[in-house]
């Protein structure tokens, strides 16, 4: 039985990484399972990515169209199809329920969670402390506990790597990779010219309260002051974009939506921006990486603007540091 290296991925920018550890680790006999959900947009971003030529064997797996009462009877039989084959390498996107049974039962010689933003940090700090099963709510639990019936296993007893643009502190057996999109960038950008335009990333953090609007709309007024180039302001996909913000537009800045991840709309861009400016997004660290030309700069946001999370915040901001991404204070 021939050895395979399985892929699974749920979102635009795990695909990314996916492909980029494909051709870091030089895979042959490339098994991509594409998990698709309720968000159409990831799944035609992801579908647009796929080029068939590239992997050995795809999986769709589509959950939307999956009957609520056989969702978990789909989700063992796709186990257990999965489970038949041999594998060398593993990749995951997330560390979910659904991927934790895959990884559990298909016993690959090795595992490697990629990027997926911020969730890829804090999935570290948990597989690093142990708590992935310790610290369970009972709902969890029930979910993982009802694979048992169906005699597979939820437990991972191997070494739990990540292949990561992060600087992630290596804990005992772990594997840490980094990369910086070296695949991508050769492919993709190469040869594109770089535009005299400032991205502005916007953030949900007024729909999250973690700032109130005035605070929020300060912040961008005090980034059109101070910057000279024509700036694009993205909203994030779960940003409500108020009346006051629309009304800032001028022929110096304009507001422009994205439909996916602000990682894939930039690399759809014939162009390669200037600069780019957020506030504690984790998608400027992946963007230092994806264009190593612009100024990528973090907003500092002071201590008693933010109503929430403080914690959170600065342990962003402490990723930053030592960076690519200039940390600034307006």
């Amino acid at each position: 039985m021939k050895t395979n290296n399985l892929f699974v991925v749920r979102s635009p920018l795990q695909l990314l990484n996916a492909i980029e550890a494909r051709e870091y680790f030089s895979c042959q006999n490339t098994v991509l399972l594409l998990m698709f959900n309720s968000n159409i947009n990831n799944t035609n971003q992801m579908k647009d990515l796929v080029i068939d030529k590239d992997w050995d064997q795809i999986i769709e797996y589509d959950e939307q169209k999956i009957p609520k009462y056989l969702s978990l009877i789909s989700q063992i039989r796709l186990v257990k199809k999965l489970k038949q084959q041999r594998y060398n390498y593993l990749f995951s996107g997330d560390f979910g329920t659904k991927n934790q049974i895959i990884i559990a039962n298909c016993h690959p010689k090795e595992i490697f969670i990629l990027d997926d933003g911020t969730t890829t940090i804090f999935t570290h700090e948990k597989l690093k402390n142990g708590h992935y099963l310790k610290n369970l709510s009972f709902g969890k639990k029930l979910k993982l506990y009802r694979y048992l019936l169906a005699g597979l296993h939820f437990r991972i007893n191997q070494p739990i790597n990540f292949f990561t643009i992060y600087n992630l502190t290596q804990f005992k057996k772990e594997k840490i990779i980094t990369h910086n999109f070296e695949y991508l960038r050769t492919n993709k950008i190469k040869h594109r010219e770089q535009e005299d335009t400032l991205y502005f990333l916007g953030q949900s953090l007024v729909d999250g309260r973690w700032m109130s609007h005035e605070s929020y709309l300060k912040y961008v007024k005090a980034v059109i002051d101070q910057y000279k180039q024509k700036i694009i302001y993205i909203p994030h996909r779960s940003e409500l974009v108020s009346d006051e913000l629309k009304s800032l537009e001028s022929e110096k800045f304009k507001i422009q939506t994205s439909t996916g991840p602000i990682e894939i709309t930039l690399l759809n861009n014939s162009n390669i921006p200037s600069g780019i400016i957020s506030f504690c997004s984790a998608a400027l660290f992946n963007l230092s990486k994806i264009f190593p030309q612009a100024h990528i700069q973090a907003i500092r946001i002071k201590d008693k603007d933010l109503l929430k999370a403080q914690a959170t915040v600065t342990k962003l901001y402490d990723f930053f540091e030592g960076s690519d991404v200039e940390v600034i204070h307006l």
